[in-house]
């Protein structure tokens, strides 16, 4: 991946609420998620990029802060999109459950948009640095894979 881009207060607030971080962290600026998250980052794709691909290794999530994404799968010859997501949202949430899962789909930027990958490593050095945080966003991951069943 190239270099992250710079964040802002705003796309800082977005991952704040998305992620269900303001009960442990009421000011989150973009600073404070470098320090949570050193090796994550806020990345442009351009209309048409790959952000995740079926059959690869699941390590990390993301949040779609601006644009839109389709989320399709392989099916034989045959390819099905399942949906079409706009920002604010989470993909690749299995990443979090299950680190030796493979992608089940593709997710490709529609417009282009800033994504913010979400560092499997990050996440697992936050959860044992604050236990009710990691209890926390392995329970999202957990609730939205579930609502994403539900829906079909």
């Amino acid at each position: 991946m190239p270099e992250p881009i710079a964040m802002n207060p705003i796309t800082a607030q977005c991952l704040s609420r998305e992620l269900g971080l303001t009960s442990f962290y009421p000011d989150l600026n973009p600073e404070k998620i470098k320090t949570l998250f050193p090796k994550s980052g806020l990345y442009y794709f351009q209309e048409n990029e790959a952000v995740i691909r079926q059959g690869t290794a699941s390590r990390n999530l993301y949040i779609v802060t601006t644009g839109k994404v389709r989320v399709s799968q392989r099916r034989g010859a045959e390819r099905v999109e399942l949906a079409l997501l706009e920002a604010v949202t989470i993909v690749g949430e299995i990443a979090l459950l299950k680190p030796d899962a493979i992608r089940t789909a593709d997710v490709d930027a529609v417009t282009t948009s800033q994504i913010f990958c979400l560092v499997r490593d990050d996440v697992k050095r936050v959860m044992e640095a604050t236990p009710d945080l990691g209890r926390h966003l392995v329970e999202l991951a957990r609730k939205r894979i579930e609502d994403a069943k539900k829906r079909g």
